[in-house]
């Protein structure tokens, strides 16, 4: 596969452009070039963003876990215990889960993040 460089240089040698367009465009691919070897290979992980990427993922998969833990376990706790109105252990559920998420995202953003973890 040819490169911009060499498509231009054959365009501009068959006259097909403007040797000021032909420059121009060279110009360009040279800078796209060098921002490429420049940033190319992208920021890397550093320690901080490991341990950030551990933790969001155990969120991730905690978040996921609650929902099939209770839907597990529903049908032995209505078995077992008798509530007068089960479909209030998911309610239950979900309301704490919603103060959880309420008290840690206010919490972390008044105080510094890296002392909550």
């Amino acid at each position: 596969m040819r490169s911009d460089s060499e498509c231009l240089d054959s365009n501009a040698a068959n006259g097909s452009m403007d040797s000021k367009h032909g420059e121009f465009a060279n110009h360009l691919s040279m800078c796209r070039l060098e921002l490429w070897n420049l940033f190319g290979d992208g920021p890397s992980f550093r320690r901080y963003q490991w341990q950030l990427f551990i933790v969001v993922g155990f969120d991730w998969a905690m978040d996921n876990m609650w929902p099939i833990s209770t839907s597990l376990i529903f049908t032995a706790v209505t078995n077992e215990f008798s509530p007068s109105r089960p479909p209030l252990l998911t309610l239950s559920q979900n309301i704490g889960l919603l103060a959880g998420a309420m008290f840690w995202g206010c919490k972390s953003l008044s105080s510094d993040r890296q002392r909550l973890y």
